[in-house]
């Protein structure tokens, strides 16, 4: 019962989840202990060393700290290539066991007194990096950036309190023994650490694949910990900041100890003060970590939250500036920096390494921790040196590098948090190049110079796939290479360059498309043709040889090149030419007997007819319509696309309320086609408001990039048909990804997005009520119930991708949809980098409704704490089935009504009046069906 409460506690208090409370308990009692005997050792070391040798000591002290930690650094990262973290870990422990109490021995016996104090304080400095660097790094491999940005607060509260227990028993013991045997004290608290690591280790570590793989990644990788930070900006500017925060923190230990020992002459009260003042600021810091933390970095977020510890020193510092001289302002320094340090602070700079990899963070980690640290130190010495000791500068100067320091603080703080959302977004994105094709950014100067390399001395294949790529750009940056592909030696590649020079109207290639009307390949000579009967139609021999020709597919060529020539200048004295010949040819269509040939010549008419807008053949394509050949009746559709007719409009209209088919495609470009005419025709026609209709509405008009598209687009998104509003939302997110030009109500996105996630919740209670249920029942209801359940789970899927791509027109759409992809990865850290990723770039409003939603699509199992913790309430059987009934699906609300069937509830009646009302037909149909049977 009082684990249970316990248990119950945890998870009220810390948001702590099932399958957490143990390896946080865990993770927590360790830190506690490695805190108490640093807040041990640390004011024991701190008052022998100043009270023998005085603050003018420190800066030397300082530097070698600095010079020690380069040399531990560097024997560090060679050992990382033989010995995996944790058993470092282990290593590092027994030795400051065993060193503890050697330290002891030789203080008590007055040993080399003046060597081993400055070895001592040395040893204690480093302690400090190296055990907590590991201790975080253990923890960055336990939890997921998620669960450590709950979590960690928790964690890190055992840390204060471990500062609270150290330092308050140092304050104790310390006016009872003498300062030497408080190392053989600490040396007894740290030694259970062994245990429960190898207990974190055993259980939590040991068996995890992603950890094993980073550990033997490690070992083989032998670029060094510089070289590593060097190349990653993210890492470069955690490491500067982690520099300026030392040398800040160091200016405040020299003011703070400065002042006090000069104040306070004796060792022993001076060992006590630092001992209460220490515990005191981790009381103030255990504080805010238990009721301020988790709730601080939740709401501001970890790039945030970064710039609160840099913000009240600086306030602080001008409390000084303000009172100087008096011990409360460099007591309320301290405060300021030991009360944030180690709370909200840790916090963040731990959660803001977490983006980087395991194996990188495994190697870089403990370096900046310990050698920039350190180097650090060694710097802010020399520095202390030169301005107290050489020019002779008072507590003032201090104060007045530490502002200067605080505002570079902050200024890398702000470029630190626009990196760490750019490392998780390249880490997403990362995974996304495996789920989608890049689009082609045609204004980067290297880009055109790829594809111009590719023309010319690409293979065969690459040029074809360029030359296509390119097509629909007609950009004159190419036609010098396309110029030169007139000569290539393959025909098929020749004849791929000519359809490209259709758009150039160029002497050159007139004169190239001359020589290629002569060509021995027929497909390069027909596209020659096509090319000139375009761009010289005023050469009457010339046009009237070709239109007379014997070959049918080089007639076909002047026809449909003169189709375009008419389309460009409608009044040309070939207009009259044209209808001549496509009336001639219909008549002798009749009795052509060759079947091919017949084709070839219908789809040159329709092709003609439809490029020339030719009104009077309009009946002609009408006709073809409902051709056999597929071919045939898709060049049909396409030819109506290019004369915009009101006329055939209608006629394809008619097609589609049939229900989509094999030619929905074609239909879907010939009424694109129409462009801004097609929304015109439609509001003129009130097809608004016809369901067959309606259904084709997305696919057509994400192919019209038209504001007045996105405007009826957002109509659509409150229709009734779950598929309908599926579809609108894709189209506008296509729109939005293709045409910077357009612009979308970000005031209707909010409200549509507040919906969906309303609606996904309400699925979710359902999902969860159902999945209850499907236990009991005879067999077919069981089927059926099962049936409904992995239907609903496969909506759920789908209205997550619904509400991204909704999401992706109000933020960086390549930035949303890398979060989904990472979502619904199968890998646990690009799922926990995801979320994080979201919870940077939206803003708080959003931020509150859609990041509980996306955490629970991430659980492998839907609970009642899931339930509880996301504050909903779940809708008894009779709600369940009224709201799927009323949601617009055909598919779940045929498979509510199967489920009645089989279950004959007592409300199936009154289910089947809801159902009569759906839009379905079939769902219609079998609602009356239900009805008279429960009647």
């Amino acid at each position: 019962m009082a684990k249970k409460r316990l248990s119950s506690t945890l998870s009220e208090v810390f948001d702590l989840r099932e399958g957490e409370i143990k390896k946080a308990l865990l993770m927590q009692v360790v830190i506690f202990l490695i805190i108490s005997t640093l807040l041990i050792v640390k004011p024991t070391v701190n008052g022998l060393f100043l009270a023998k040798f005085g603050v003018e000591q420190l800066p030397y002290a300082f530097i070698l700290v600095a010079i020690s930690a380069a040399i531990v650094s560097y024997l560090y990262s060679r050992l990382l290539f033989r010995v995996n973290m944790y058993r470092i870990f282990r290593y590092t422990i027994q030795l400051s066991v065993v060193s503890l109490l050697l330290f002891g021995i030789f203080l008590r016996l007055n040993l080399a007194e003046n060597i081993v104090l400055y070895v001592f304080y040395i040893w204690v400095a480093i302690f400090a990096l190296l055990t907590t660097s590991q201790f975080w790094i253990l923890a960055n491999m336990v939890f997921d950036s998620r669960q450590a940005k709950r979590i960690f607060s928790f964690i890190g509260a055992g840390a204060i309190a471990g500062g609270i227990f150290g330092g308050y028993l140092t304050s104790i013991l310390s006016n009872h023994i003498s300062a030497e045997y408080l190392t053989g004290v600490s040396a007894f608290i740290l030694a259970p650490v062994l245990f429960l690591s190898h207990e974190i280790w055993e259980n939590y570590l040991k068996s995890d694949v992603r950890i094993l793989t980073a550990i033997s990644q490690t070992k083989y990788d032998s670029k060094q910990p510089y070289k590593l930070i060097l190349e990653s900006r993210h890492l470069t500017l955690i490491a500067a900041i982690v520099a300026i925060s030392v040398m800040v923190a160091k200016l405040v230990d020299y003011q703070f100890g400065g002042l006090a020992s000069d104040i306070i002459q004796d060792p022993d009260e001076l060992t006590a003060f630092f001992g209460f003042w220490f515990s005191t600021f981790n009381v103030i810091s255990l504080f805010l970590q238990l009721f301020m933390t988790r709730r601080i970095v939740g709401h501001y977020g970890v790039a945030s939250t970064i710039f609160i510890l840099p913000a009240t020193i600086f306030m602080a510092s001008m409390v000084i500036f303000l009172f100087p001289g008096l011990l409360f302002g460099v007591v309320l320094l301290k405060m300021s920096d030991g009360g944030l340090k180690q709370s909200i602070n840790k916090a963040a700079m731990e959660l803001l390494i977490f983006p980087v990899s395991t194996e990188i963070k495994n190697r870089t980690k403990t370096f900046i921790d310990v050698f920039v640290d350190s180097l650090a130190t060694g710097f802010i010495g020399l520095l202390l040196i030169f301005i107290i000791k050489g020019m002779g500068m008072s507590y003032m100067a201090v104060n007045i590098m530490l502002v200067i320091l605080i505002v570079l603080w902050i200024y890398f703080a702000f470029l630190v948090r626009k990196e760490y959302v750019k490392t998780i977004s390249a880490k997403l994105r990362k995974l996304n190049e495996t789920n989608r094709q890049e689009n082609i950014d045609y204004n980067k100067s290297s880009v055109i110079e790829t594809i111009q390399q590719v023309l010319k001395s690409g293979t065969d294949e690459q040029k074809l796939f360029m030359l296509k790529k390119i097509r629909p750009l007609a950009d004159r940056r190419f036609q010098s290479a396309l110029v030169a592909l007139l000569d290539d030696p393959s025909a098929k590649i020749r004849a791929e360059a000519l359809i490209n020079a259709l758009a150039y109207h160029d002497p050159v290639i007139k004169q190239k498309a001359m020589a290629l009307a002569n060509d021995e390949t027929q497909m390069v000579k027909v596209r020659a043709i096509e090319y000139l009967v375009r761009h010289e139609p005023y050469n009457q021999q010339f046009i009237h040889g070709y239109l007379n020709h014997s070959d049918v597919k080089i007639w076909s060529a002047a026809l449909v090149g003169l189709a375009w020539h008419i389309r460009a200048v409608p009044h040309s004295i070939w207009r009259h030419e044209l209808n001549r010949q496509i009336r001639s040819t219909l008549i002798k269509l009749s009795n052509e007997k060759e079947i091919s040939r017949k084709k070839h010549i219908t789809i040159t008419l329709l092709k003609a007819i439809g490029y020339g807008r030719l009104t009077e053949f309009y009946s002609f394509i009408d006709a073809l319509f409902e051709d056999s050949d597929s071919s045939i009746r898709q060049s049909a559709i396409s030819a109506a696309g290019y004369t915009r007719s009101e006329f055939l409009f209608d006629s394809m209209i008619r097609i589609i309320q049939k229900g989509p088919g094999s030619d929905t495609p074609a239909i879907e470009n010939a009424l694109a086609a129409y462009d801004g005419y097609f929304l015109t025709l439609l509001k003129d026609q009130e097809l608004g408001q016809d369901l067959s209709v309606v259904a084709f509405l997305p696919g057509i008009l994400r192919k019209i990039p038209r504001q007045s598209s996105v405007d009826y687009l957002f109509t659509l998104l409150s229709h009734k048909n779950s598929r309908i509003r599926s579809d609108t939302v894709r189209a506008l997110n296509y729109l939005k990804n293709n045409h910077d030009h357009l612009w979308f109500d970000a005031a209707v996105i909010a409200n549509e997005l507040k919906k969906l996630v309303t609606g996904y919740m309400d699925m979710l209670t359902i999902l969860y009520a159902q999945s209850n249920n499907t236990i009991s029942g005879s067999t077919e209801e069981f089927k059926a119930r099962k049936d409904l359940v992995e239907l609903l789970e496969a909506r759920l899927d789908q209205r997550l991708e619904v509400i991204f791509r909704l999401l992706g027109l109000q933020y960086p759409p390549e930035d949303i949809m890398s979060v989904y992809s990472g979502i619904t990865a199968k890998q646990k850290e690009y799922r926990a980098s995801a979320v994080e990723m979201l919870d940077n770039i939206l803003d708080r409003d959003m931020r509150k409704v859609l990041i509980p939603l996306v955490e629970s699509t991430m659980l492998e199992e839907l609970n009642n704490d899931i339930i509880k913790r996301l504050k909903l309430s779940v809708p008894d059987e009779k709600h369940c089935f009224r709201y799927l009934l009323e949601f617009g699906d055909e598919r779940l609300a045929l498979a509510v009504l199967h489920l009645l069937e089989s279950e004959g509830h007592h409300f199936m009646l009154e289910m089947t009046s809801v159902a009569a009302m759906h839009y379905s037909e079939k769902v219609r149909e079998k609602s009356v069906q239900l009805a008279s049977i429960s009647l």
